[in-house]
């Protein structure tokens, strides 16, 4: 069987991933079964007489009642809560209910919409517990640590409640930016001794990934995880607007083996919030719009040529087939050499990689840099990612592979016997040709 089959497998018995299955979800499941041992069933659920047509009238009243309490006119138009003075909107979705023992255990998906979001908005999915059977426990249950860990941040950020200690300045291509950072509040279980490190602690372990990312959104959202289970394994997810963080994963995979060892259970999450101040946002809105949109129509129809390629094409004709599209060699050149990088990185995703580029020049003179100083590099993660979300056609991924020379080599390796996860993470080294101008 060789790599490609080992990452996508065969059709036959492969399993749909839920996006609900995440590792908040593992850990509620990990927790509750040890903690449960006897699963036979019990009674019926306590609030089992809520009917189906009425399960989301039933979690939006709830909902209601429990956000009203944050002090803020809350309306609800039957399909979701709409909150005026930060013009936003949430919506919840009850997405599982099951048994664990004499309790429910149920899911509960939220969705907090505002047009400055994004099409996006900002998704997160809890678990609650309700015991003795009691539904309306566990959906509070859900409800409490959503507001207390995503809800409350967002609120101070859409009311635009910044402390100035925490600003962040960028100047990407000539244009400064000023940025508002707000800290939620650091949800945790198990770690009193790392609690005391002060709320601020992720964001200035992860301050200088974000700085990185910031390029010309409204807004960022940081989700920060990470846990400890009873028998030791150690789990951490990061999440840049709803998508994997995972230049900001491999800090926290560096921060995690730091740890001292433990017993119990530990859990800590976060959420982090950054806003373009109102001045740099609004003076430079119209151009960054156009800019995105076109730099992601270019993404699109590289990814297009990466897919249709014949073995007659070369890479100087595949370059200057975009090239055409883009008006600019520089950035086809770039989406060449990282769009079939970022397939790469993103299905082979138990692989140790580097952010390092070193880009050789015909000269000989090396450039050291990372990933995410590429502009290029941060809209093609974006489109890659979508294409990949829509499902794109196994065979258009396997040819867009065998463009990256990182699937060139771990193939060769794995050819070799290598196991994947102990291989040492290099550089990645770009060689420039003559027509790639560099200013000096």
């Amino acid at each position: 069987m060789g790599l490609f089959d080992k990452l996508f497998g065969s059709k036959k018995g492969k399993q749909e991933i839920k996006p609900e299955e995440n590792i908040e979800s593992r850990i509620e499941k990990n927790t509750e079964i040890e903690e449960n041992i006897d699963e036979k069933k019990t009674d019926e659920v306590k609030n089992e007489d809520v009917k189906i047509t009425d399960e989301k009238e039933w979690l939006l009243n709830i909902l209601k009642n429990r956000v009203s309490e944050l002090k803020l006119e809350v309306n609800c138009d039957g399909e979701k809560l709409i909150i005026p003075e930060i013009d936003a909107s949430i919506k919840a979705a009850l997405k599982d209910k099951t048994q664990q023992g004499t309790d429910v255990l149920v899911r509960i998906n939220f969705l907090i919409e505002n047009k400055e979001f994004g099409e996006e908005g900002i998704f997160e999915s809890f678990a609650g517990i309700g015991k003795n059977n009691d539904l309306e426990e566990a959906v509070n249950s859900c409800i409490d640590i959503f507001i207390k860990s995503v809800l409350n941040v967002v609120i101070d950020a859409l009311k635009d409640n910044h402390n100035p200690v925490l600003d962040l300045e960028t100047n990407k291509k000539g244009i400064a930016r000023t940025w508002h950072t707000y800290v939620g509040a650091l949800q945790s279980q198990g770690s009193e001794s790392l609690a005391e490190s002060g709320n601020n602690h992720y964001y200035n372990l992860l301050k200088e990934q974000i700085v990185k990312r910031l390029n010309n959104k409204r807004f960022y959202w940081i989700k920060v995880l990470v846990t400890r289970q009873i028998n030791g394994e150690v789990m951490y997810q990061c999440l840049l607007n709803n998508k994997p963080y995972l230049e900001a994963e491999r800090v926290l995979d560096e921060y995690m083996k730091q740890l001292p060892a433990g017993n119990g259970n530990m859990i800590e999450m976060q959420y982090i919030i950054i806003r373009q101040s109102d001045k740099s946002y609004n003076e430079n809105r119209q151009k960054d719009i156009e800019h995105e949109n076109f730099m992601k129509e270019c993404a699109e129809y590289a990814i297009s040529v990466f897919a249709n390629y014949g073995p007659e094409d070369s890479v100087e004709g595949l370059v200057n087939k975009i090239a055409e599209y883009t008006k600019d060699v520089n950035v086809a050149w770039e989406f060449f050499w990282f769009i079939p990088a970022i397939y790469c990185r993103t299905a082979l995703y138990g692989v140790n990689y580097t952010d390092t580029v070193i880009m050789v020049l015909p000269d000989d003179r090396r450039i050291f840099g990372k990933l995410y100083d590429y502009e290029t590099y941060v809209i093609a993660v974006d489109v890659v990612l979508k294409k990949l979300q829509e499902n794109q056609s196994q065979k258009e991924i396997e040819k867009i592979l065998l463009l990256s020379d990182e699937y060139k080599a771990l193939q060769k390796m794995v050819k070799e016997g290598s196991n994947l996860q102990d291989l040492k993470p290099v550089p990645m080294f770009l060689m420039a040709p003559a027509n790639y101008t560099v200013s000096d």
